[in-house]
């Protein structure tokens, strides 16, 4: 079982300028791929004390710079998470008097870092993967591990006075064909750390086996409610996705009739991306339709400056699109009792998780198995912690590496 032995209330250690463990009342923590993460604390603050205690440091430093804060969850006598930061972004106050409660917002710092825009023109040089490197460090980004791309140490990037956070989307939005092994992107934080990591590279971080034990209610059980959602009406237009465009270098038109092979993303030519080990019992069957849809694909770089043909990368954002679209198809939410060994947002989208899920009659249910975990979320009150799991499956017959 995946669940620690836990003999009292969980505990909250906080700090938002001042110490706030006495007063809190509830805690949120969630991270998700792609999503960085938010943690959101309301505090009891008869007579807004604790706002007048924080209101200082809010009053100097949160409009200049980051204003910290620190947090770690636990069990008394029990197991707790690692300590983890992240800078406010919000603060409200509403009640009356001897009820009144105070709540702050606050993300992880590199999101928050990313955030901060000057409205530069400015040319960067190099492939994707350095140029990200080098806003990020102008940007404040103190810790930054990414995938390196294949295209060209000559490229030139003009930033056209976007803020830092958007010219890395626009450049992560098309370039997933210019990684090594040609599968999405995806982001994710931890502290001062920002990790951008073509998926086929993510780690494989086992969060653990939790068992749903139907048979016998008296029975220990580590799963305290499930929700699940498939959209099988994503076949229709995320079966295929093809591009098309022209090339000013060559003079070559790309489209499903006269370059197949580049402009057409599908099952078969993104086979690295991660799946759970799944069966035919526990996931959908592909679909064989030729069903597709079309996405624009970036203009050319007519410079050259790519160092690949257009048809080298063309099909870069349906290719992403494509693969992201899939994460929307099979998910299921596993809520849990609190656990302190998911608090690594750093593997989400390629850690796994186990379920051990068995009928009133003993068989194996079709909801249990590997599922893919892409984001987390801690709920914590004076009472009880709750952690709720995100988790993903494709295709059970897709070609992927299987985890």
């Amino acid at each position: 079982m995946a669940n620690p032995v836990i003999t009292h209330a969980p505990d909250l250690e906080i700090q938002i300028g001042v110490d706030v463990k006495p007063d809190w009342a509830f805690f949120e923590w969630m991270a998700m791929a792609n999503g960085g993460y938010v943690m959101r604390a309301r505090i009891h603050d008869p007579y807004l004390n604790f706002l007048k205690a924080m209101s200082k440091k809010l009053l100097q430093q949160a409009r200049k710079g980051p204003m910290e804060c620190t947090f770690k969850i636990k069990w008394i006598d029990g197991q707790e998470t690692e300590q983890m930061t992240a800078f406010v972004t919000d603060v409200a106050a509403a009640g009356s008097q001897l009820y009144n409660q105070t709540e702050v917002i606050a993300i992880d710092p590199p999101s928050w870092r990313l955030n901060a825009g000057k409205s530069k023109g400015k040319m960067y040089k190099g492939k994707v993967s350095t140029v990200i490197k080098d806003v990020c460090k102008e940007f404040g980004v103190k810790d930054l591990v990414i995938t390196e791309t294949k295209d060209d140490d000559n490229n030139q990037w003009w930033m056209m006075r976007q803020d830092p956070k958007t010219f890395i989307q626009m450049l992560l939005d098309w370039s997933s064909k210019v990684t090594p092994k040609e599968t999405s992107w995806v982001t994710n934080c931890k502290k001062e750390q920002m990790v951008i990591k073509e998926q086929a590279d993510l780690p494989n971080n086992d969060l653990g086996t939790f068992q749903v034990n139907v048979r016998n209610f008296a029975a220990a059980s580590d799963i305290h409610s499930v929700s699940l959602e498939s959209d099988t009406l994503l076949t229709f237009w995320q079966t295929q996705m093809h591009t098309q465009g022209l090339s000013a270098v060559s003079g070559k038109y790309y489209d499903r009739i006269t370059a197949k092979k580049d402009v057409i993303v599908k099952d078969e030519n993104t086979s690295n991306k991660i799946n759970s080990s799944c069966t035919a019992e526990e996931s959908f069957e592909k679909p064989t339709e030729d069903w597709s849809t079309s996405m624009l694909a970036i203009p050319e770089h007519n410079a050259g400056d790519v160092g690949l043909k257009y048809g080298e990368y063309i099909d870069g954002r349906a290719r992403n699109m494509y693969i992201s679209q899939l994460n929307l198809m099979h998910r299921l939410c596993v809520r849990t009792q609190g656990n302190a060994k998911v608090t690594d947002p750093l593997g989400l989208d390629g850690s796994t998780c186990n379920l051990t899920w068995k009928t009133e009659k003993g068989e194996n249910y079709w909801l249990g198995g590997k599922w893919i975990v892409y984001g987390f979320h801690h709920q914590v009150s004076r009472e009880q912690w709750i952690t709720d799991l995100y988790c993903r499956r494709y295709d059970h017959n897709s070609l992927s590496q299987r985890r």
